[in-house]
C-alpha cells in the first residue's frame, strides 16, 4: 500500500477522490471535495487529501485541514466545522494507515494537534450505555422512506398532528438548491445564533455551500406570511441526507415552523 499527498490544485486527484468516495458505504457529504473548498474559500485554511494506493488504485482516503489559528497553535484537523471527518478505507488496515500517515504528517509539519472526528460507527447505542456518552457528541440517523407519503405514515399520529398544526397555522416553506434563499436563511439563522450567545459563520459561508455543492445542497425556509421563522440546510451525499444547521425563532415556536421544516 502507497500513500500519497494531494491538494485542491490537482484535478487527477480530484476526479479519483470523488470516484471513490461516491461508491463507499460510509462516506458522507463531509466528505465531498466540495467541503473543503468551501473551507479554503472562505477561511484560506489549506485541505490536504490523503489517499491510499494498491495496484495503482485508490482504496482509501482521509480529507484534512491545516488550521493556521491566531493566538493558538496551528493544527491539523478532519474535518473543520462538523463532526465527522474519518478515513474511508476497503478495511480497517487502509483507514488505520490512513490514520497513521495523518499523525505522522502532522509531526513533520511540526503541529501539535491532530483532531480527529471518527463519525464511521454505525451500530447504534445501547440505552444502558447512554450514561457513558455524557457530553460527549453523538450522530442521530433516521431511515427514510422511498416517498413522502410513505415517510409521513410512519409517523407516529401525535407528529402527524404536529406537522398538521404548522400548515393550519400558515406556515409555507420554500426550498432551493441556489442562493436565492440566503438572506432570509441567514435572517433566521444568525439571529437564533445570536439568542444562543454562539458566534456563526459568516454568509459568505452558507453562500460558497450551496456553490460548490450546487445540486447535493438544498436551503429550506419556513414563512408566517411573508416574515422567514425558520431555516436550514440540506447536504446530500448519495442516499445520506445530513442537516448541519436548522434554527427556528423562537417566539414562533408556538407555530410549529420546525415541525413544517423537518419534515419536508
Amino acid at each position: 500500500m502507497n500513500m500519497s499527498i494531494s491538494y485542491l490544485n490537482d484535478p487527477t486527484a480530484i476526479k479519483q477522490w470523488h470516484s471513490y468516495i461516491s461508491d463507499h458505504p460510509q462516506a458522507t457529504a463531509y466528505h465531498n471535495i466540495a467541503w473543503l473548498q468551501t473551507v479554503e474559500t472562505t477561511y484560506q485554511q489549506q485541505p490536504v487529501l490523503l489517499m491510499a494506493y494498491e495496484d495503482g488504485r485508490v482504496v482509501g482516503v482521509l480529507p484534512l485541514v491545516i488550521m493556521r489559528r491566531p493566538l493558538m497553535h496551528n493544527a491539523i484537523c478532519a474535518l473543520p466545522y462538523c463532526d465527522m471527518g474519518h478515513a474511508l478505507g476497503k478495511d480497517l488496515t487502509i483507514t488505520q494507515g490512513l490514520e497513521r500517515f495523518a499523525g505522522e504528517y502532522a509531526s513533520k509539519k511540526g503541529f501539535t494537534q491532530l483532531d480527529y472526528r471518527n463519525g464511521s460507527s454505525m451500530e447504534p447505542i445501547p440505552a444502558e450505555e447512554m450514561a457513558k456518552y455524557n457530553g460527549q457528541k453523538i450522530t442521530m440517523k433516521m431511515p427514510l422512506a422511498t416517498s413522502s407519503d410513505a415517510q409521513m405514515a410512519s409517523y407516529k399520529s401525535k407528529l402527524r398532528s404536529q406537522i398538521r398544526k404548522a400548515e393550519k397555522n400558515g406556515l409555507t416553506i420554500k426550498l432551493s438548491h441556489k442562493t436565492d434563499l440566503l438572506y432570509d436563511f441567514y435572517r433566521v439563522f444568525s439571529h437564533n445564533m445570536r439568542d444562543l450567545g454562539s458566534p456563526t459563520h459568516s454568509k459568505c459561508w452558507f453562500a460558497n455551500i450551496m456553490t460548490f455543492y450546487q445540486d447535493k445542497a438544498c436551503m429550506a425556509v419556513v414563512y408566517h406570511g411573508d416574515i422567514p421563522i425558520g431555516a436550514g440546510i440540506i447536504l446530500m451525499h448519495g442516499t445520506l441526507c445530513s442537516i448541519p444547521w436548522a434554527s427556528t425563532l423562537a417566539q414562533y415556536n408556538r407555530l410549529a415552523p420546525n415541525m413544517l421544516l423537518y419534515s419536508h
